[in-house]
């Protein structure tokens, strides 16, 4: 959150106890970038999204929000929620109802796209799939998700991957990750 001087975080999972238990988290916290950094629990109204971890967050600056995908819950259900958290005097959550969701997983990337005002997703799983799918979601007029098309052969299936926007060339880059093969592209 640029304008806010601070990093915005939701959810997560205390991985010490993984895979037997843990703590399961859906609360938003935010760490101060000026002066010292101090971490301060958020108390956003609306209905908070369910606990998770694997799911993606990205910064939609035009709109002063954040926007989440996806994830893992504590009872193994893999979402394809994608729920809004709005910035500023008074946070609050809400649920985006949208068409062409994508299918439910976690272990996706997602950047926000700040020349086309989009939310990008590539990849991730669930326990029955390895996702090779480019989906964006359009932020900048009516929310709604839909398959993306490239000219080229789209990367292999994959989660738990590293993602960086290219702004310079207007790409999205994909890095390594877990699928049918280990990746070291």
């Amino acid at each position: 959150d640029p304008d806010g001087r601070r990093l915005v975080l939701f959810g997560g999972h205390d991985a010490r106890a993984y895979p037997a238990g843990g703590t399961w988290f859906n609360d938003t916290w935010t760490l101060e970038l000026d002066g010292i950094p101090r971490w301060t629990l958020l108390a956003p109204t609306g209905t908070l999204p369910v606990a998770r971890r694997g799911h993606t967050a990205v910064y939609d600056a035009p709109n002063k929000r954040m926007v989440i995908f996806g994830g893992l819950t504590a009872t193994g259900a893999y979402r394809n929620d994608t729920m809004v958290l709005t910035l500023g005097a008074h946070p609050a959550w809400s649920t985006l109802s949208l068409v062409n969701i994508p299918q439910a997983r976690e272990g996706h990337v997602a950047i926000f796209d700040p020349y086309h005002g989009r939310m990008l997703i590539h990849g991730g799983n669930n326990a029955s799939t390895t996702f090779a799918d480019m989906r964006e979601l359009n932020l900048s007029g009516t929310p709604a998700w839909n398959v993306v098309t490239t000219s080229s052969a789209p990367p292999a299936a994959r989660s738990h991957h590293s993602v960086l926007l290219d702004g310079a060339r207007g790409r999205m880059v994909i890095m390594g990750g877990q699928g049918a093969a280990n990746f070291d592209d």
